[in-house]
């Protein structure tokens, strides 16, 4: 989940991000800015979890959770809020802009799924015959609440390495990204309007990702 904003005096208060998360392994790094001047880059990593971390740059802060076998969406929610609100109850800021962002994937044994893929989305029929490899992307300006959000879902194939064999296994990625769109600058994301919003993004995600499962089942 991402938070889009001016977050210039965090960067700069290295203290403060310091003495703020006290429970995480915080690393200082650098980026280049478009403009030509040096930011401060936080990466906080939570102790004893490696799934948990916090990204914190001048013009966005990312909460991340990488999914597991321990972990669901239900967690991602509860960790994604609780440091929402530690995030705005030790910084003055706003956000202008919110995202969603998920990365997850099927298994695509003899290409299978590309096989499906093809037939849902009649790729024979426009050039007589089927992809051997595949890539889509979809995005619907919807409505959320009072604003509006760009859903974007990203299709592919590709390839994943088993964690313990480190066998090479064929795939199909699914990335999800709903997010509000530019036009409105205005800083107006505050705790408790992120929170609802993130809970809205991720349904919406959700359900769009599985519309397609569905179709492949």
């Amino acid at each position: 989940f991402s938070i889009f904003g001016n977050f210039t005096e965090v960067v700069r208060n290295n203290s403060k991000v310091n003495t703020v998360y006290t429970d995480y392994k915080v690393e200082q790094g650098n980026e280049t800015l478009p403009n030509g001047l040096t930011s401060n880059v936080f990466t906080a990593v939570r102790n004893n979890d490696n799934a948990l971390r916090i990204v914190i740059r001048s013009t966005r802060i990312d909460i991340q959770m990488a999914f597991t076998e321990n972990k669901n969406l239900d967690d991602f929610l509860t960790f994604a809020f609780d440091e929402l609100k530690r995030l705005f109850d030790n910084f003055n800021i706003a956000g202008t802009r919110l995202a969603y962002n998920a990365l997850s994937f099927i298994k695509n044994d003899d290409n299978n799924v590309v096989k499906q893929l093809n037939k849902i989305f009649n790729v024979e029929e426009v050039y007589g015959a089927p992809a051997e490899e595949f890539q889509i992307r979809l995005n619907h300006v919807q409505n959320v609440s009072v604003e509006k959000v760009n859903a974007v879902l990203t299709v592919q194939d590709g390839a994943v390495a088993h964690n313990v064999t480190h066998e090479k296994l064929r795939v199909v990625f699914f990335n999800t990204d709903v997010n509000t769109v530019i036009t409105n600058g205005e800083a107006r994301f505050k705790y408790e309007e992120s929170k609802a919003y993130l809970a809205d993004l991720l349904a919406l995600g959700v359900e769009r990702e599985n519309k397609l499962i569905e179709k492949l089942n």
